[in-house]
């Protein structure tokens, strides 16, 4: 028998605020989806021209909070849960049968839960063209690379063809960096069954290549579907309005304008990663690493 949808979402919650082990000392939740942080993956398939991982993140109480009114506004349209392409799309049932009053009570509704709530947005865009512009050994850095140096060797290789896990890194850093120095930061990733072992392994592996401090904040990751979390549906929301709008533009559905405009307050720490922003990651590097990067042998 399976459990009611949110039954391991709200006991991983109240297993922190109770202060059990191996949760104990949890300040932020981060639901990318500890505060939590959450995170959902938009603009991941091949042959896009941007990716957009973004999240929420909130204290243990706050994402309780959330969670009652989410599901709250959902139960008044009898919806077990929200996803943004399928609202948008027009042509997904039940939304493609809902007259315009109805799907802009739903939308405000769901927008009223974010903006109530203490959550702070955290996320990241790659320009994908522009990363893939760059050499392979540039593009190995960027994902988490660690060269030997001396050796000229990688310590660990990074993913140089999935732009996704320089945001899921990005994303990682600024979560600690909301965490008080001794608390910790717990993740709630979507469930990505094609990218999931992999950003497993990143998340593991970016213990190496934080501070000392930073590196005690980061607490444990789990994977659940939206529908057991809640925010995940939120960081749905809003990845996927910030991915339409780096494709279309001025051209954005008014739908989609309206979210982003409610959202306001909830933009403005997604970081752009650009030609500018690669620059800037490859000058922090030591020189001696700086200019490995150009060996054939790094480029393989």
């Amino acid at each position: 028998m399976m459990a009611p949808a949110g039954m391991v979402w709200r006991s991983l919650l109240r297993g922190m605020a109770r202060n059990v082990f191996p949760r104990a000392n949890t300040e932020l939740v981060c639901v990318v989806k500890p505060l939590y942080v959450f995170f959902d993956e938009s603009g991941i398939q091949e042959g896009s021209q941007s990716c957009v991982v973004a999240g929420y993140m909130g204290s243990v109480r706050q994402c309780l909070l959330f969670d009652e009114g989410w599901r709250r506004e959902l139960g008044k349209f009898d919806l077990p849960e929200f996803h943004a392409k399928r609202f948008f799309s027009r042509h997904a049932r039940p939304f493609c049968d809902w007259p315009p009053t109805q799907r802009l009570e739903l939308l405000q509704g769901l927008l009223n839960v974010i903006n109530l709530h203490r959550v702070t947005p955290i996320g990241a865009v790659i320009d994908v063209l522009e990363f893939q512009r760059r050499t392979l050994a540039e593009r190995r850095f960027f994902t988490g690379g660690l060269i030997a140096r001396g050796r000229k060797r990688w310590l660990t290789t990074g993913a140089p063809s999935r732009p996704y896990f320089l945001a899921f890194q990005s994303c990682i850093a600024q979560a600690l960096h909301c965490a008080k120095t001794g608390k910790v930061v717990h993740f709630v990733f979507d469930q990505q069954d094609t990218f999931a072992p992999l950003a497993l392994q990143v998340f593991n592996e970016a213990r190496v290549l934080l501070t000392a401090d930073d590196s005690k904040k980061m607490g444990g990751c789990v994977f659940l579907s939206r529908k057991e979390a809640p925010p995940l549906q939120a960081a749905d929301l809003l990845a996927h309005c910030w991915y339409a709008y780096g494709k279309s533009g001025e051209s954005l559905s008014r739908e989609r304008e309206y979210a982003l405009i409610k959202m306001k307050g909830h933009v403005h720490g997604l970081r752009l990663y650009d030609s500018r922003a690669f620059e800037i990651m490859l000058n922090t590097m030591h020189p001696e690493d700086r200019a490995a990067l150009g060996e054939a042998k790094l480029n393989k």
